[in-house]
């Protein structure tokens, strides 16, 4: 009889099984287990890192790190970068040096602290810009300067990365701010972009002047916390192929109609709570009004409700089988319900819900354009 032993399986087969523990204290422990286990584990604990402001010594045990084990730095692929403003910011050069060293990281998070702007990242903006637009970086996710950020910062932003995202980020006015001094000379690269309750931003960069940063948008998605416009939809209608809309409460901003939108095959609705479905009708009737001409899917990620107080309500539930039903042209209606476990449910409850949902879009199941799947909150990005 052949014994393997667990050193001898494949490295694939072993980091298929280090994947699959959740939390960092079983991995290190998986690590411990064998050296050949260490540099798996190794990827997958430092694929992702947050380094928060405070305290500073955490920037020198990770310039550390990176000194004594070089080889660390090429594992992160995910790096969040966090300042608390009112400890002060850590040595610029320090910073500078951990930076450097990452060269594989595709996802790059900023976060300032709520009510502050670019002009409190002082010394380390320098640093923070260079590393934005290096090519490796991808994904930007900016967070919390709603105290604004400059234009030239803001087109500078627009024309990095791919995708770019804002949450409770605003502009920056007065003392020069409000103009743009130079244009970078980069050909427009950005897919997708996602603001999350950064309303001035999306109606500032509605303006001519970052139309050209703007050409390549193809994915775009908002809050509906305010009343809007539709400048940034007007501008981008030639490209756009999604648009995600995100509605927190009956008492957000309602969709406006849409101008023709010839690429566009999706149509994203997200609702956050369950008292929403008023919200929900309009914006169905609204695009139902102003259907592009191409849509081939509409998705609606709704949360579960496992209170029997609060149902999913039958009306409202016949008035979206007959509203989508009529939708010209759209093969598909997707409904993205909460994964099982997400608020305290079992999937006994779950299921009773989707079958729920199936009865009560019998016309949509009928067609067999009715699809039921999976959503978390939380998820923000577009397909």
């Amino acid at each position: 009889m052949t014994i393997m032993l667990l050193v001898d399986l494949p490295q694939e087969l072993i980091a298929a099984v280090a994947s699959e523990i959740q939390d960092a204290k079983s991995l290190k422990q998986f690590a411990l287990t064998a050296s050949a286990f260490l540099e798996t584990c190794q990827r997958i604990l430092f694929s992702s890192v947050k380094l928060i402001g405070f305290p500073f010594s955490k920037y020198q045990e990770l310039h550390d790190l990176f000194m004594e084990s070089p080889h660390i730095p090429g594992y992160i692929t995910k790096f969040h970068l966090a300042f608390f403003l009112r400890v002060g910011f850590p040595d610029v050069q320090i910073l500078r040096n951990i930076l450097s060293r990452l060269l594989n990281v595709r996802t790059f998070t900023f976060e300032g602290a709520m009510g502050s702007s670019w002009v409190d990242v002082g010394a380390v903006a320098p640093a923070v810009v260079e590393f934005i637009q290096r090519p490796h970086v991808a994904q930007l996710h900016f967070v919390g300067l709603s105290g604004g950020v400059p234009l030239d910062v803001l087109q500078l932003l627009l024309c990095s990365v791919r995708s770019l995202s804002f949450s409770a980020v605003g502009v920056l006015r007065g003392d020069g701010n409000d103009t743009i001094t130079k244009v970078p000379p980069m050909p427009p690269i950005l897919q997708k972009l996602v603001m999350k309750q950064s309303d001035d931003i999306c109606g500032t960069i509605a303006r001519p002047e970052f139309a050209a940063s703007l050409a390549n948008v193809r994915k775009f998605g908002r809050t509906m916390l305010r009343s809007y416009d539709n400048s940034f939809i007007n501008m981008t209608a030639h490209n756009l192929e999604q648009i995600l809309f995100v509605c927190y409460s009956p008492r957000d901003a309602r969709i406006l109609p849409l101008p023709p939108l010839e690429a566009l095959h999706t149509i994203n609705l997200r609702l956050r709570h369950y008292d929403s479905i008023e919200w929900l009708l309009a914006s169905l009737s609204t695009i139902s009004g102003s259907c592009p001409p191409n849509l081939e899917e509409i998705s609606i990620a709704y949360p579960v409700s496992y209170d029997p107080s609060t149902p999913f309500p039958s009306e409202a539930m016949g008035t979206m089988d007959r509203q989508l039903a009529v939708f010209p042209g759209v093969r598909r209606i997707v409904w993205l319900l909460d994964s099982p476990g997400s608020h305290g449910g079992d999937i006994e409850e779950y299921e009773m819900f989707l079958e729920v949902m199936k009865l009560g879009l019998p016309t949509l199941n009928a067609q067999g354009r009715l699809i039921v799947g999976c959503w978390r909150r939380g998820e923000w990005d577009l397909r």
